[in-house]
């Protein structure tokens, strides 16, 4: 068992910024931090293939897909709706390939928000391109940014017999930043968690060593205990690889 294990979180260059640079959500390395894991930035670069891929995860006792852009539509066989933005090719490939490599060594996965859409698309899934033009039924998903990240907007159910349930309880409330969502898991993974409007907020493996969350509980876990208990069970899932 590993006092501290080394916990992966890609992260791509900010090419519209002035000066670029890779970054990463401090609130992404705290919370992985706080419950004993060492965050190490992965900074996908030009040339990023398998080989570099299997080297950092050479390195890794577990991979932390963050949230950001959306996933292009072709990966999962559709074309792209006029609400899709921001979509970043080499990020979604990387990304892939890095889930891809982290399921053959049997690794354990944590996807937040655009990360548990890459985890659904990863394996086989589809995703709802634009929420208010495809669901007009939903609820709220997109809050504004002025209120702060930390505030709460909508509740998720969990299912009765998930592990989203031992973490989190029947039902939590969370915060909430995405115009995409999981439409169906793939293979493999099955839906844990849905929001009040029937969407499905999260996604995991039989086993509960891949998981994936569409709020951002890295700007929750300071403040609700529920929230950390994710980041806590990924860690110590990390530490046994």
């Amino acid at each position: 068992m590993k006092d501290c294990p080394v916990i992966l979180i890609p992260t791509f260059s900010e090419t519209d910024n002035p000066r670029p640079g890779y970054r990463i959500g401090a609130d992404y390395i705290q919370s992985v931090a706080d419950c004993g894991g060492l965050p190490a930035m992965l900074p996908v670069t030009a040339d990023f293939g398998p080989p570099q891929a299997e080297r950092w995860l050479d390195l890794a006792d577990g991979l932390l897909l963050p949230g950001g852009g959306d996933v292009d539509p072709a990966l999962y066989g559709e074309m792209p709706h006029p609400k899709v933005n921001a979509i970043c090719r080499g990020l979604d490939d990387a990304e892939l390939l890095l889930v891809k490599l982290a399921r053959q060594r049997d690794l354990p996965i944590f996807g937040i928000c655009r990360g548990v859409q890459t985890l659904a698309v990863a394996h086989g899934g589809s995703l709802w391109q634009d929420i208010p033009a495809q669901c007009p039924a939903a609820c709220c998903h997109a809050q504004n940014n002025a209120a702060g990240r930390a505030q709460r907007i909508h509740t998720v159910t969990t299912r009765p017999d998930s592990l989203l349930r031992r973490l989190l309880g029947e039902q939590a409330a969370v915060n909430s930043f995405h115009h995409q969502a999981v439409k169906e898991p793939g293979r493999g993974l099955a839906a844990a968690a849905f929001g009040p409007d029937g969407l499905i907020e999260a996604i995991e493996s039989q086993d509960g060593r891949v998981f994936g969350v569409q709020w951002h509980p890295e700007n929750l876990a300071r403040f609700y205990a529920e929230q950390k208990n994710l980041f806590a069970y990924f860690v110590q899932l990390c530490r046994k690889k």
